[in-house]
């Protein structure tokens, strides 16, 4: 209960208010589910609470890869070019774009 807590807390951050009411609806409807014990098997809410978890799970690790990494391929456009237009090869803003997403995952 207290992990289902937290766990909706933090995934729920930074999410349009529809979308966050509908999660909050299937957390809560898991919630009343472990109270009453009828999560001994699997249901449907499980699946696919647990199926979208894993989406945004490899969409956050993939903006943090791409994050860490984006600088060295600017690195390389900018050695590859022309050197008139190396200086004008600025990553930043793709970065912070990778970091915002992975920032809306977590």
């Amino acid at each position: 209960e207290k992990a289902l807590a937290a766990l909706s807390a933090a995934s729920l951050a930074g999410i349009d208010p529809q979308r966050r009411e509908q999660e909050r609806q299937k957390l809560q409807a898991l919630r009343a589910a472990a109270a009453s014990q009828e999560l001994g098997g699997i249901n449907d809410s499980l699946l696919r609470w647990e199926a979208e978890s894993r989406t945004i799970t490899a969409a956050t690790t993939t903006a943090e890869y791409c994050a860490s990494t984006v600088e060295q391929l600017g690195d390389s456009v900018r050695r590859q070019i022309d050197g008139s237009l190396a200086a004008s090869v600025d990553v930043a803003s793709v970065h912070d774009a990778f970091i915002a997403v992975a920032s809306r995952g977590v």
